[in-house]
C-alpha cells in the first residue's frame, strides 16, 4: 500500500511538474505569437478593409508589400510551429488552461485552409501541411541552445510554397477561348467566359488612377457632373469588366451606365455595388452628390440596351474606353469607332476618354490584349466605319496628308498621365499609357 501511494504521489508530482514547464513555454512564446497575429491581422485588415494595395501602383514598392505581407503570414506559421512542437508532449491542446489559445490558432489555420470562400479566393488556400512547412521552413533552431529558435525568411524564398496566382497562362487561355468566337460571334465569346468565370486575369479590383485624376484635373475640358441645365450627365462605360469604373464616375456625380455582354458580367458588377468600401467611392462633392447607377446587359454595336435604359442615341455626355478597344479583335474597330459617333452627344457637350493601353505591347503579338498604339485611335476615330490599313508588322498604315472623314472625332487632348495601372509601364517602370479625349465635330 505504501508502494502504490509513492507510485501515485510521484505520478501527481510528474503531472504538476509538466504542467509547470508546459505553462513555462506556452508564457515564453504566447508573446511573440501575439504579437505575429496582431501584426498579420493588421495588414489583412488593411488589405480586405482598407484597399492597402490600391495605392502602390509602382512595381518595386509593390513588390515590397506583397514580401512583407508574405512575411508575415509565414511568421505566424512559424510561431505556430515553434508552440506546437516545444509543448507538444505537455498535452498542450487538451490542459484547460491552454484550449482557448488552442482554439484561436485552430479557426485562423481554418480559415487559411478553407474553400468555403468561394472559387475565386481558393487559389489563395493554404492547406494544413503547407502551413507546417512553411513554420518549419522559417524556423531555426539554435546549435548551441537548441530551446533557442528565430525566424528565417530567407529559407522560405529558397523553398517556395506554390500557391496559384494569375498568370499569363491564363492569359493565354483567355487567348485561345477567344479566338474560337471571331468577327461577330465575339459577343458568344466573351459572354461563355464570363459564364466559365475563371478566365479573367485582367480584373485589377479598382478604377485606373488615370481615370480618377482626370475626372479631377480635367474637368474644364470634358465639364462638370452637371449640365447647365442643372440635370445630371450621363457616363458610359462599355465593357465595364465589374463596374468599379462606374461606380468611380457615380461618386464624381454622374449617371453612370455599365454595359456588359454577359449576364454573368452584370450580376458581378451588381455585387460589386454591393461589397465595394464606400470610402473608395464616397461623394466626391456633397453639393452634386451621388450619380444613379445603371448595369445593362447587351451588345455594345444594337440599339437594345440603349432601349432598356431609356437612353437615345448620341445621349452620352462621357464615355470611357479603357480595356474596350484592346479587347475586341482590330477587324471589329471600324465599327467601334464609328458607334461611338452614334453614342457621343453632340459637341461640345459629349467627351469621349480614352485611356490608350496597352501602347507599347508587341503589335504582332496575339490578343486579348491587342496592341494598342495612339496611332490606331487617331486613324479610327478620324475615320470612324473606313477600313484602316494595318502593315506586315502589325502597325498602322497612317498617311498624314489624309483629310478627317466629315463624321470623324478631333482629339482635343492628348497627355501622359501621372499614375495608372502597372500594367501600362514598361519594364523599366515608365508610363506608356496615353489619356486622350475625342469630340464630335458638329
Amino acid at each position: 500500500m505504501s508502494a502504490g501511494i509513492t507510485a501515485i504521489a510521484t505520478l501527481h508530482s510528474e503531472r504538476l511538474k509538466r504542467l509547470s514547464e508546459s505553462e513555462k513555454l506556452v508564457a515564453k512564446y504566447r508573446d511573440p505569437l501575439l504579437l505575429a497575429s496582431m501584426e498579420l491581422q493588421s495588414r489583412l485588415y488593411n488589405i480586405l478593409e482598407q484597399e492597402f494595395l490600391s495605392y502602390y501602383e509602382n512595381e518595386d514598392r509593390r513588390d515590397l508589400v506583397d514580401v512583407y505581407t508574405a512575411f508575415l503570414i509565414g511568421q505566424f506559421f512559424s510561431w505556430t510551429y515553434i508552440l506546437r512542437r516545444q509543448v507538444q508532449f505537455f498535452h498542450f491542446s487538451t490542459d484547460k488552461s491552454h484550449q482557448k489559445l488552442s482554439r484561436a490558432i485552430e479557426a485562423i489555420q481554418k480559415s487559411f485552409s478553407t474553400d468555403e470562400y468561394g472559387k475565386e479566393d481558393s487559389d489563395f488556400m493554404l492547406w494544413r501541411g503547407e502551413q507546417l512547412a512553411i513554420g518549419e521552413i522559417m524556423t531555426v533552431s539554435d546549435d548551441v541552445a537548441p530551446d533557442r529558435v528565430s525566424l528565417n525568411f530567407p529559407r522560405l524564398h529558397r523553398h517556395p510554397i506554390t500557391m496559384t496566382t494569375p498568370t499569363d497562362n491564363k492569359f493565354q487561355d483567355a487567348q485561345a477561348y477567344l479566338a474560337k468566337h471571331q468577327g461577330d460571334s465575339y459577343l458568344k465569346g466573351w459572354d461563355l467566359l464570363w459564364d466559365k468565370g475563371d478566365y479573367l486575369p485582367w480584373d485589377r479590383g479598382f478604377p485606373n488612377p488615370a481615370l480618377e485624376d482626370t475626372l479631377v484635373q480635367r474637368v474644364g475640358t470634358i465639364g462638370g457632373p452637371i449640365a447647365p441645365n442643372g440635370e445630371r450627365r450621363k457616363a458610359l462605360v462599355p465593357g465595364c469588366g465589374r463596374g468599379v469604373d462606374v461606380l468611380l464616375f457615380a461618386s464624381f456625380g454622374y449617371d453612370a451606365y455599365g454595359l456588359e455582354c454577359s449576364a454573368a458580367a452584370v450580376e458581378a458588377c451588381k455585387k460589386e455595388e454591393e461589397k465595394v468600401n464606400n470610402s473608395r467611392y464616397c461623394v466626391r462633392d456633397e453639393k452634386v452628390g451621388k450619380g444613379k447607377i445603371t448595369f445593362v446587359q447587351g451588345d455594345f454595336f444594337d440599339d437594345t440596351w440603349l432601349k432598356e435604359i431609356g437612353v437615345p442615341r448620341n445621349g452620352f455626355d462621357v464615355i470611357y474606353d479603357y480595356t474596350f478597344f484592346c479587347a475586341l479583335n482590330p477587324e471589329l474597330r471600324p465599327k467601334w469607332a464609328l458607334r461611338h459617333t452614334e453614342l457621343l452627344a453632340p459637341f461640345p457637350a459629349g467627351n469621349l476618354i480614352c485611356l490608350e493601353s496597352p501602347r507599347h505591347r508587341d503589335p504582332l503579338a496575339p490578343g486579348p490584349p491587342f496592341a494598342s498604339p495612339s496611332e490606331a485611335y487617331m486613324e479610327h476615330l478620324s475615320h470612324p466605319g473606313e477600313e484602316i490599313s494595318y502593315n506586315d508588322k502589325g502597325l498602322v498604315d497612317a498617311d498624314p496628308l489624309r483629310e478627317p472623314s466629315k463624321a470623324g472625332l478631333e482629339r482635343v487632348a492628348y497627355w501622359q498621365p501621372e499614375r495608372t495601372h502597372t500594367v501600362g509601364k514598361d519594364k523599366n517602370g515608365v508610363i506608356q499609357d496615353r489619356v486622350s479625349i475625342w469630340r464630335r465635330r458638329d
